[in-house]
């Protein structure tokens, strides 16, 4: 049962060690690690004391970043295709 918590939580330093990586990116790549970063630590946090709640706040945090993760790839290729050097990202 734990063993599962903890698999989320090793994730989740992937994650934040990841998000280092990205500190000269554009903040929406910076947004989607610091999400997912959350997304993992509120799953392991809810498996850890059995609560739903904190696992519906797991989830909340996993659309938000899909939804980020979403716009910056879009951003990204629209503004490739039409030749706009900065993009809203």
């Amino acid at each position: 049962k734990y063993g599962y918590g903890t698999f989320q939580l090793f994730w989740g330093i992937f994650t934040l060690a990841m998000f280092f990586g990205t500190l000269k990116s554009p903040i929406t790549v910076k947004l989607v690690y610091v999400t997912l970063f959350l997304v993992y630590l509120f799953l392991a946090i809810s498996i850890y004391i059995e609560n739903k709640k904190v696992q519906q706040v797991a989830g909340a945090c996993g659309v938000a970043s899909g939804l980020i993760a979403f716009y910056n790839a879009m951003t990204t290729i629209i503004c490739h295709e039409n030749g706009i050097a900065n993009p809203p990202i």
